[in-house]
């Protein structure tokens, strides 16, 4: 018998270093852009203080096109992933607790608070899954 997808799932979005996993909705390579343009704009417009304020002023709008576009693990797994995009990644956890023998959610919430390398290793299934699958990035 093994854990249903939604619950483990439900568990693993619990967990607060699981929580405190971000990821990139792919803006972080525009954002970089957009404030290494306008500090060359302001270099060619006004020399040094070009560069410091168009820098100030690239940040600032990178600032404001990034903002609110990087997402917890939970957050993607809630609202972008498919159902079957879901099983996958469960399918691959669940081996995990299987060679664990663990098969109850209980034992999971419990095994995850205490077993420092099982956290480890469901955190890295979850970043593998979610860079190979989904084309997310990781800020942390």
């Amino acid at each position: 018998m093994s854990i249903p997808t939604s619950e483990l799932l439900e568990a693993i979005s619990e967990v607060s270093s699981i929580q405190e996993m971000k990821v990139t909705v792919k803006v972080t390579a525009t954002c970089a852009i957009i404030a290494a343009c306008s500090t060359l704009v302001g270099g060619l417009i006004a020399g040094p203080f070009g560069i410091a304020a168009g820098g100030l002023i690239g940040t600032a709008a990178a600032f404001s096109y990034g903002h609110g576009k990087f997402k917890s693990v939970p957050q993607v797994l809630a609202q972008d992933a498919t159902p079957e995009q879901r099983e996958k990644l469960a399918k691959a956890i669940r081996s995990i607790l299987n060679a664990r023998n663990i098969l109850v959610v209980a034992q999971f919430v419990e095994a995850m608070r205490t077993d420092e390398k099982l956290l480890q290793d469901v955190k890295l299934v979850i970043r593998d899954f979610l860079k190979k699958a989904m084309g997310y990035h990781f800020n942390s």
